[in-house]
């Protein structure tokens, strides 16, 4: 696929309606987070689970529960922007929230979480930045471009 110069990654933070499919997304209201400097990474890591068998003096490992993981982005802090209000206004709550991502090539990844932190940065001669760090409840979605 040719990239076009315009296209960019983008992150939407939706609502708490209960999402199970990628349908459930599809239906879900999202709002653009912009002014985007750092995206952290995100995607199922297993437990794994360990024991010790007599017979063959072998230590065996198997998959246990999955999890996604906690996935950290980073803004240019932006007071007005509807996204980065969004974002904060969740940090402050206990509900979890569908997130939307879409890559540059036009790629969508669907997932739900917290949003447990809203760290911000600050500095002479720096653009003020926020932190949030969204703590993934469900599994991860991904829809092809």
């Amino acid at each position: 696929m040719a990239f076009s110069s315009t296209m960019r990654t983008k992150v939407y933070l939706g609502t708490t309606k209960p999402a199970l499919t990628v349908a459930d997304y599809g239906t879900d209201t999202f709002t653009e987070v912009t002014g985007l400097t750092s995206l952290g990474d995100f995607g199922d890591e297993f437990e794994v689970t360990e024991f010790n068998t007599i017979n063959d003096g072998r230590k065996h490992k198997v998959k246990g529960s999955a999890d996604a993981g906690n996935w950290d982005f980073e803004v240019a802090r932006d007071p007005g922007d509807a996204g980065q209000i969004a974002c904060r206004a969740a940090a402050k709550s206990p509900e979890v929230y569908n997130v939307k991502v879409v890559l540059v090539d036009g790629s969508k990844f669907y997932f739900s979480g917290a949003i447990t932190s809203a760290k911000l940065t600050f500095g002479e001669n720096t653009v003020n930045k926020q932190k949030f760090q969204v703590g993934i409840t469900t599994e991860v979605f991904e829809v092809a471009a």
